[in-house]
């Protein structure tokens, strides 16, 4: 069996359904039979977590998915991808949270806690996609002071991920200086999502090698994870489509990212669909191929500090973003 690919990475979501996620309290079979076969590529691998229900989360009903899901990528450093910190949120006791996270830290030995810069919930509600804050000064006020104290209360490091955009939010910031921002203010680590990145591009008008500019804008310097999810042209949008087929763009992305993130330590694969037999369709495979290929000239940076927190900032009582929604 061949070794794992240096600085190539595997995230999955586990939603509580089938055919991908946990099913009666079983990983399914189709993402066991994928980590099988395609595991040992793998030098890193994260797991997504989604609530089960509105109640009190419990490491007992993830343990056992989770072990068995692990017990497939032995040789991988192990991160989890967070998805109810609601770090745009704001009226949100992440108390409960905190304390289930900090248990899987200490009980998988995490190396970071990723999660997107927006609101999964609003007054106790899901939203179907992640909803981005507004653009504005407040929002980065709000949000950095938010990281900071999430980071704080976690066991392992916060990574704060570019969030996904479907519309334009009000505000008259750019969402690369917003995100920059952010992370800047509050001294976190950041992962940045290639769809994320091209389709707020594609949102402001820019196509093909335009998608690719304007990379200083971000902090470059507290990246430590790329994302590589697949997306798709349809029409008049770009869609983050979470297939495993990744675009030309994409990989050229990745291509740029790796020479200008010195603390980059990943690049993941994240979300492709296989068959039930574990076996990625043709697409897919093509770009797993392609993004290791990619990756052949990268050298992983080893864990360092970054940059601290440039501000104090206070959380918002009420965004007006959570109004909007």
């Amino acid at each position: 069996m061949s070794t794992p690919t240096p600085g190539l990475g595997v995230g999955l979501d586990l939603p509580w359904t089938a055919p991908y996620g946990i099913v009666g309290g079983q990983v399914s079979p189709r993402t066991l039979a994928f980590l099988e076969r395609e595991g040992h590529r793998f030098a890193q691998a994260f797991v997504s977590w989604q609530p089960p229900d509105r109640g009190v989360p419990r490491l007992a009903d993830v343990e056992g998915p989770f072990q068995a899901f692990f017990d497939r990528l032995p040789h991988a450093r192990r991160t989890l991808h967070q998805t109810a910190l609601n770090l745009a949120g704001t009226g949100y006791d992440r108390g409960p949270l905190i304390d289930f996270t900090n248990a899987l830290v200490e009980r998988f030995g995490f190396a970071w806690v990723n999660e997107d810069l927006g609101c999964w919930t609003v007054g106790g509600w899901s939203l179907p996609y992640p909803q981005a804050p507004w653009l504005t000064e407040d929002a980065v006020r709000h949000c950095s002071a938010v990281c900071r104290e999430v980071d704080a209360a976690l066991n392992a490091p916060l990574v704060v991920e570019f969030p996904g955009f479907e519309v334009v939010p009000p505000g008259d910031l750019d969402a690369y200086t917003f995100f920059r921002q952010v992370v800047e203010r509050s001294g976190c680590a950041a992962t940045l999502d290639t769809g994320h990145l091209l389709t707020w591009r594609w949102l402001q008008g820019h196509r093909g090698e335009a998608l690719l500019d304007g990379l200083d804008a971000l902090p470059l310097e507290h990246v430590i994870e790329l994302h590589c999810a697949g997306v798709v042209e349809t029409g008049d949008r770009l869609i983050d489509a979470h297939h495993g087929v990744l675009s030309p763009l994409q990989l050229a992305l990745v291509e740029r990212l790796i020479d200008r993130c010195p603390a980059l330590q990943v690049v993941t694969y994240e979300d492709p669909r296989f068959d039930d037999d574990g076996v990625l369709p043709p697409g897919a495979a093509t770009s797993l191929d392609a993004l290791e290929q990619a990756l052949q000239r990268f050298e992983p940076a080893a864990p360092r500090a970054l940059p601290g927190p440039t501000a104090t900032d206070v959380p918002l009582d009420r965004s007006p973003w959570e109004d909007a929604l």
